[in-house]
């Protein structure tokens, strides 16, 4: 075995400053507080309307009231992209969240939009605790999503909460009266202990084993975790709070800070500086690592293991022949038969079960956030299924599956008319297309609903039902849509078109020599579209094209978080780089007979008739936005 010799060049020892970052309306300032009573200003920068700075990763992340900004250590601009919308707080750990009073906007640390989630009740209040996104709405309740908004729990008390803040591993909530602590166990909140006083409290933080708490009147209060009662009030008019050592930094309601000594059953105030601030918060700050003495190790070579991309996980047999694509919840999968059962294939227990819904089903079901399963019928029926079935009649025949929109769910029937409904299935309103679709509703959240017929009119509807505009391309008796943030790429009588979501303006055409197949993928770089000989074509978002790779019985692609392409074919598993080169592949005991489906976990889902084959890839599905991931993973186009 071959022994080499490693050079460690530098070995660090990495030590933290103590800094205190100030913001007014046009500036931002960064002050060493290494010595708490005399903050030294080091450096600063111009702004327009901070709202809050999160420190991570030696960037500094700034939400301004319709931007982020990210600065380095020396508040030296890094990046920046503008909102389009008003934001309210912004939280921070594998990607920026950000929080406006219905939307979780989600871009990763480059600042590149990801994705987007529509809240049906205000927001309030938002925290992070491990991996999970804690948020209080308007209605008093908390709730706890996974960060692709996926509801865990929900936590409402005898008053609705007013506020909560995560502290270590404990929940702290709120309510007019009444305070409470909760233990985090396993990600769920267990009670521990209550307080008999409450209010409208800004914001927590603890100090040695107390909790200083600030109400919205400017009051702090000092709470011992051992006798969890009040013991001393202080009055700054402070609107925030943020705190190094036994120092508090309170930023007054008229622009100054206060620095507030909290000793083990008291406040004492001390002296102020600064004006015009808005907020001010403290950063424990990584220095420059200090090199030390260079050393000689002995090491031996490892041997480079190739990595096994892709990973069988079992193939079972399902009691009926489904012939739509999956839906998955948790660990349960969801598929329909054509005759109208609803099959639910456990991944626990490996067991199938069947359930008799409706008469005849042709397309996919579709999953609702809180796991509620969405079956279109030919009964003239759409059904609701979680604990029970709830039947929702239509004028006619229901052909296409349902879509997913920030109120609640919309249909077609095959008249053509677009029926609305909220999430409990309440009809909210019915608007007349007048033609019979050729593909599903697809949404996006900011423009809209957007339907084809078979005369080739493309519509974009608002989600009051109101007709925005209209725009005809060409007659088809097939067409399927995918969205970006600003366009429509619709793949209609056998060409590719995009589409301004604007105005409705067609930008550019493609029509390759073959006639193009009824499928279409994008993410915020690429369009993926194939023809009918299985060659799969690359554009860019203003048409050209970037590379073709030609693939026998071509049936589906799934676009990957890391910017990979999953290609199915009869036969195989073929995963491509972004370049289309081959990185792997997977043979397949059966050919898919309906799109395969990709978990947040990276499972492969393929149907073949009455089999479910399931294979683990090293990698997630692409982070869209809800509209396009609903349309690829809900995969409801027919394989020919």
């Amino acid at each position: 075995m071959k022994t080499i010799v490693l050079i460690l060049s530098m070995l660090a020892v990495v030590t933290f400053g103590q800094y205190l970052l100030v913001a007014s309306n046009s500036n931002l300032e960064l002050y060493d507080i290494s010595i708490p009573l005399v903050p030294l200003r080091t450096a600063s920068t111009q702004i327009s309307n901070p709202v809050k700075a999160v420190y991570q990763a030696d960037t500094i992340y700034v939400l301004c009231q319709s931007q982020i900004e990210s600065y380095d250590f020396s508040l030296k601009k890094i990046n920046n992209v503008n909102l389009g919308e008003k934001a309210f707080d912004m939280l921070v750990s594998d990607n920026i969240y950000v929080f406006s009073e219905y939307k979780m906007s989600v871009y990763r640390k480059d600042l590149i939009f990801q994705r987007s989630y529509t809240f049906a009740e205000k927001v309030s209040t938002v925290d992070f605790y491990g991996n999970y996104v804690l948020i209080l709405h308007s209605n008093g309740k908390v709730v706890c999503y996974t960060k692709t908004m996926n509801k865990v729990w929900e936590l409402s008390g005898p008053d609705p909460f007013l506020g909560i803040q995560v502290v270590d591993n404990y929940l702290f909530s709120w309510t007019k009266s009444r305070f409470y602590m909760m233990g985090f166990n396993e990600g769920y909140p267990v009670y521990e202990k209550e307080g008999n006083f409450g209010g409208n409290f800004n914001q927590v933080i603890k100090i040695r084993d107390s909790l200083l708490l600030l109400d919205s009147n400017g009051i702090l209060r000092l709470v011992p975790l051992q006798s969890f009662r009040i013991v001393d009030t202080l009055s700054v008019n402070a609107k925030s709070i943020s705190s190094y050592g036994d120092y508090v930094y309170a930023t007054t309601k008229d622009g100054s800070i206060r620095i507030v000594n909290v000793l083990f059953s008291t406040m004492k105030l001390l002296h102020s500086f600064s004006s015009n601030v808005v907020f001010s918060k403290t950063l424990s700050i990584a220095t420059k690592p200090k090199p030390i003495e260079q050393e000689k190790i002995q090491s031996v070579e490892t041997p480079k293991i190739e990595k096994k991309q892709f990973e069988t996980i079992g193939e079972f047999k399902l009691p009926l022949s489904v012939k739509t694509s999956c839906v998955v919840w948790k660990k349960n999968v969801y598929s329909t038969t054509m005759t109208g059962e609803l099959v639910n294939f456990n991944m626990d227990t490996k067991k199938t079960s069947s359930l008799k819904v409706s008469f005849i089903t042709t397309s996919d079901p579709v999953l609702m956030k809180d796991g509620t399963v969405i079956m279109s019928s030919w009964d003239k029926s759409v059904y609701l299924i979680r604990d029970k079935i709830a039947k929702l009649k239509t004028n006619a025949n229901i052909s296409l599956p349902a879509s997913i929109t920030p109120q609640g769910f919309v249909v077609a029937d095959d008249d053509g008319l677009l029926l609305h409904f909220d999430s409990d299935g309440n009809e909210i309103w019915r608007f007349s297309v007048g033609n019979w679709l050729v593909c599903s509703p697809v949404v996006h959240e900011r423009f809209g609903i957007l339907t084809l017929d078979w005369l080739g009119i493309l519509r974009l509807t608002d989600f009051s039902g109101n007709l925005v505009w209209a725009v005809y391309l060409e007659f088809s008796n097939n067409g399927t849509i995918a969205l970006s943030q600003k366009n429509a790429f619709v793949v209609n009588n056998e060409k590719l078109y995009a589409v301004d979501l604007l105005t409705g303006k067609v930008l550019w055409t493609f029509s390759p020599d073959n006639s193009l197949a009824n499928y279409i993928v994008c993410n915020d770089r690429s369009v993926f579209c194939y023809d009918q000989s299985g060659v799969l074509y690359s554009l860019d978002h203003s048409g050209k094209v970037i590379w073709t790779k030609k693939f026998d019985e071509l049936c589906s692609v799934i676009l990957t978080e890391s910017s990979r392409i999953l290609v199915f074919t009869k036969k195989e598993i073929i995963l491509l780089d972004r370049d289309s080169k081959t990185i792997d592949t997977q043979p397949i005991t059966y050919p898919p007979t309906a799109h395969p489906v990709m978990s947040e976990d990276g499972t492969i889902y393929i149907i073949s008739n009455d089999k479910l084959i399931l294979y683990s890839v090293d990698d997630r599905p692409a982070e869209w936005a809800m509209y396009l991931k609903d349309q690829l993973h809900s995969s409801f186009l027919p394989l020919k």
